[in-house]
């Protein structure tokens, strides 16, 4: 009997992720969604795509204990999540380039750019970056750096994720930090 049931609950957890993705994706793929989204800015709209996200978990984990970042199942203290995000926020920042730095790079104006597709780990990095070290600007070009974007570029894809893993690496363990960069390298 407990293996019929072990089957019906995996069965359950299927349809679980197929409504739960396919309720994000019905949403995600209308039009009005899509024009929303262009209105925020990269932070705001970031924080729309972690929300469905969370939506997400909560419908496919609903009442589920499960192993986050192979830390086992028990319940993450608010420093140990805190340490994971960071850790994760690293990896999008180097693996995806959604950020106005891919429009420059280019040498297209960002401004043409959707702003929907800078709402991303990078996106978010490089515009608050850009931003808040506007000051810095007079300064280029110098002998490392051609442009301010150049040096936003190398601040948001190459020094932030360093600072994120250290931070990182100072709030947790050392076998807690390898065990959550091996897990979160699979995102």
């Amino acid at each position: 009997m407990p293996r019929a049931r072990s089957n019906a609950e995996a069965k359950w957890f299927i349809i679980r992720v197929i409504i739960g993705l396919a309720m994000i994706g019905a949403l995600t793929a209308s039009r009005s969604f899509i024009i929303f989204m262009n209105k925020l800015n990269p932070l705001q709209g970031l924080i729309v795509w972690y929300s469905l996200l969370a939506i997400a978990l909560f419908i496919i984990f609903h009442g589920k204990s499960i192993s986050i970042a192979g830390l086992g199942t028990r319940s993450l203290g608010f420093v140990e999540i805190i340490a994971t995000l960071m850790i994760v926020w690293a990896f999008q920042i180097v693996l995806g380039v959604e950020s106005p730095w891919a429009a420059q790079a280019s040498n297209l104006d960002p401004n043409q750019v959707p702003q929907v597709l800078y709402q991303s780990e990078d996106g978010v990095t490089y515009v608050l970056l850009y931003n808040l070290l506007w000051s810095l600007s007079p300064y280029f070009p110098n002998i490392i750096w051609k442009t301010y974007p150049d040096f936003i570029a190398f601040m948001t894809y190459v020094i932030t994720p360093i600072i994120l893993v250290l931070l990182a690496s100072l709030i947790l363990t050392t076998k807690k930090f390898q065990t959550t960069v091996t897990q979160a390298a699979r995102f």
